[in-house]
């Protein structure tokens, strides 16, 4: 598993022309081409499991309530002290942000380095196991509209990744930070 990853995660506002959504809360991304007439509007599959990615439809208008507007981040599982993170809730199946207030390695009782993490927020406090702690995330970026073949889920070594914006931080969200991506070709785009 590597340290960086893209992922597509929400964000508020309106959807318009070009933004991209989650449809219907299924596991596909469409984008929106704009309306077509009346209450039609006009999409293309960006990414499914439906093996249509490229296909263009019409439908009706979707309202960013039942298909909520996303975008293309660039994560890190690289936690440290003084971070704010994504962690994943199993019994409730939901994402809170905590703050990261210490990270150390240890060893297991088998000689084995394993990395915790300490999430806090308010009384709530979270000290996660080696399992745990690839559930943990951070936002730092989102990834360049020219890097069309990245997906979500697509992982990444620091080296496929080039940092741009004004006071470039990776250690947490910049919301001026894109980040190109090294292609198959071998270029950032």
């Amino acid at each position: 598993m590597k340290l960086y990853f893209a992922s597509y995660l929400g964000v508020s506002g309106e959807i318009n022309e070009g933004d991209l959504f989650l449809r219907d809360n299924k596991p596909s991304i469409h984008q929106f081409l704009g309306i077509k007439s009346g209450n039609l509007g006009k999409y293309k599959i960006i990414q499914g499991y439906t093996g249509e990615e490229g296909k263009e439809y019409e439908g009706h208008i979707v309202n960013h309530i039942n298909c909520p507007k996303v975008k293309l981040y660039v994560c890190s599982r690289d936690i440290k002290t003084g971070d704010i993170v994504r962690f994943r809730l199993a019994a409730k199946a939901v994402e809170k942000e905590l703050k990261c207030v210490d990270d150390f390695m240890d060893v297991n009782i088998h000689g084995d380095n394993m990395k915790t993490v300490v999430l806090e927020d308010g009384d709530f406090k979270v000290y996660t196991t080696p399992d745990t702690t690839n559930q943990c995330y951070k936002i730092i970026g989102t990834v360049s509209p020219n890097a069309t073949w990245v997906i979500h889920g697509m992982e990444f070594d620091k080296e496929d990744l080039l940092a741009q914006g004004v006071g470039v931080n990776w250690n947490s969200l910049n919301s001026n930070l894109k980040f190109k991506i090294k292609g198959p070709c071998g270029h950032f785009h």
